[in-house]
């Protein structure tokens, strides 16, 4: 299985973009600043996704010191 990692899986478009590789069935590590918000809906209709991600990822991409690991078994083709 592929997997993929999705930055700003909280937002708008992330939410959509985790939605679809799901459905591709791709395994999905996301990175969010706050994960509990992957388990609301978000703005304007976004879909919750908690529960298609198969890996969370805490960090701020502004705080590069939160990402050590971050790409650590995702694939690089």
């Amino acid at each position: 299985m592929t997997k993929v990692l999705i930055a700003g899986a909280t937002g708008y478009l992330g939410r959509f973009v985790v939605q679809e590789f799901k459905r591709r069935g791709y395994w999905i590590r996301a990175l969010a600043r706050n994960p509990e918000r992957l388990a609301e809906p978000g703005p304007f209709l976004s879909p919750a996704v908690q529960d298609q991600i198969d890996d969370l990822f805490v960090g701020e991409v502004t705080k590069p010191e939160t990402l050590a690991g971050l790409c650590d078994g995702i694939e690089n083709d």
